[in-house]
């Protein structure tokens, strides 16, 4: 396999390890309106989506961000729309592990 078709691959998969993520910012957007019990509703149907997709962020981008990283040997191989995903895989990975301990030292300290 070509290092073309790698790449490829790679931002397939953290593309569609990132779609969740899309799909839950879309539901909060189009239920931004509702009032009442739908509210309540939307807002534990985001809060259970978001952890879905980080899940599956974690899951499969995080190991196809790591496979293109790998796959990445001089910065003239490397693609813009790579270099885009690989940062929003770290900005959907990474910050949970930054705000839970912070969450728990302010409620517990």
């Amino acid at each position: 396999m070509t290092h073309d078709g790698k790449m490829r691959i790679a931002n397939s998969l953290m593309l569609i390890g990132l779609l969740p993520y899309i799909a839950v910012f879309t539901y909060f957007v189009w239920m931004s309106d509702a009032r009442g019990d739908a509210a309540m509703a939307a807002i534990f149907t985001t809060i259970f989506g978001l952890g879905i997709a980080y899940l599956v962020a974690l899951g499969i981008s995080f190991p196809a961000y790591i496979w293109s990283r790998a796959q990445v040997t001089s910065h003239d191989a490397d693609t813009r729309l790579a270099i885009i995903l690989r940062w929003s895989v770290l900005c959907g990975v990474f910050p949970a592990f930054a705000v839970f301990p912070c969450l728990a030292r302010a409620l517990f300290w």
